[in-house]
C-alpha cells in the first residue's frame, strides 16, 4: 500500500470490530479475504487477546495503529462488552487522530445503534447493573456517534452475492482512504498562491458540472508545480483521482505509450487492472 508520511506505525491498515459469534465465520471472513486480496491488511482479534475488564495493550495498539476501523454491527453486538470497549477506543481515535470509521449494519437498523433500541436495549439494561456508569456512558456515546456515520446495511439472510457487493464497496472505500498520499510540492512555493486560487475558482469543485482547465505557457513557468498544488487540495473530494505528468514524453518514450498511460489512469481511479490493447480501448 502507498502510505502517507503521517501514518501511524503499524502492521495493519484496518481494524475490524465485530462480535465473533455473529459474523466471524461468514461476513467477516469474506471481508478479510477481500481486503487481503487487495493488499489491505486487517487486524482481527481472538478470544486469547481478551483478558480482564479492559482491552489489552495489543488491541489498543492495533486500533491506534490502523488508518481505518470497520465496525460490523449485528443483533447481538451489544451483548459483548469487549466490542463496546473497542468501539469506544475507535471513536477516540476518530475524534483525536482522524481515523476513518466504516460502519456496517447486519440485520439491524442504524437507528437502533444510535439510540440503543431494539436488540441493543436489553443488553444495556444489564450493563447498567453490572458495569461502571462511566464505561456504560462511553459505550452509549460511541454507539450514538458511530451510528450516525454513513455505512452499509445488509439483511441477516443476505446471500453471497449481496454480501460480496457490499464487501466490494467497502474495499473500494478503504483503498481510497488509504491511498491518500499527496504529491510532492515545491518546498518554497513563493508566488503561486494567487494562481492556485484562480484555478480552484475556475474548477468550482462544489459544482456538478464537468470542468476542463488548461494551464498554458512556455517551459519554466512552474505549470506542473501549480497543477500539483491544485491536485493536492482537491483530490480527496473525489472517489477516484490520478495525476499523469510528462504525458508527451512518456507517450513517446514507452512502447504503446498512450495505451500504458490510459491503463495507469484507469487503475489509479478504479483501483482495478484494466486490459487495454489499443488506444480505442
Amino acid at each position: 500500500m502507498v502510505s502517507s508520511s503521517s501514518r501511524r506505525p503499524s502492521s495493519y491498515d484496518v481494524f475490524i470490530n465485530f462480535r465473533g459469534a455473529d459474523t466471524r465465520q461468514n461476513f467477516v471472513n469474506l471481508l478479510d479475504d477481500a481486503l487481503r486480496r487487495n493488499g489491505i491488511y486487517a487486524f482481527i482479534d481472538s478470544k486469547k487477546l481478551r483478558e480482564g475488564e479492559e482491552i489489552c495493550s495489543s488491541l489498543v495498539s492495533a486500533i491506534q495503529g490502523s488508518e481505518i476501523s470497520i465496525a460490523v454491527f449485528s443483533k447481538n453486538y451489544a451483548d459483548c462488552k469487549y466490542c463496546l470497549l473497542e468501539l469506544a477506543k475507535i471513536l477516540e481515535c476518530h475524534l483525536f487522530e482522524g481515523q476513518t470509521i466504516l460502519p456496517i449494519f447486519i440485520d439491524i437498523e442504524p437507528l437502533d445503534v444510535r439510540h440503543q433500541t431494539g436488540s441493543f436495549e436489553r443488553p444495556f439494561q444489564k450493563h447498567k447493573k453490572r458495569c461502571e456508569s462511566a464505561d456504560v456512558k462511553s459505550w452509549k456515546n460511541a454507539l450514538t456517534e458511530v451510528g450516525k456515520l454513513k455505512g452499509w446495511t445488509l439483511k441477516g439472510d443476505a446471500n453471497i452475492e449481496e454480501q460480496s457487493n457490499v464487501i466490494k464497496e467497502v474495499v473500494q472505500r478503504a483503498l481510497r482512504e488509504l491511498d491518500n498520499t499527496p504529491l510532492d510540492e515545491c518546498r518554497y512555493p513563493i508566488g503561486i498562491d494567487l494562481h492556485i486560487h484562480k484555478l480552484l475558482s475556475l474548477l468550482e469543485i462544489d459544482s456538478d458540472d464537468v470542468r476542463f482547465v488548461a494551464i498554458c505557457g512556455m517551459g519554466g513557468l512552474r505549470k506542473t508545480t501549480i497543477a500539483k498544488a491544485v491536485y493536492n487540495r482537491i483530490f480527496q473530494n473525489f472517489k477516484g483521482s490520478s495525476f499523469l505528468k510528462d504525458v508527451s514524453e512518456e507517450a513517446s518514450r514507452r512502447k504503446n505509450g498512450i495505451v500504458s498511460l490510459q491503463k495507469k489512469l484507469l487503475q489509479d481511479i478504479f483501483k482495478e487492472d484494466w486490459d487495454i490493447s489499443n488506444v480505442s480501448g
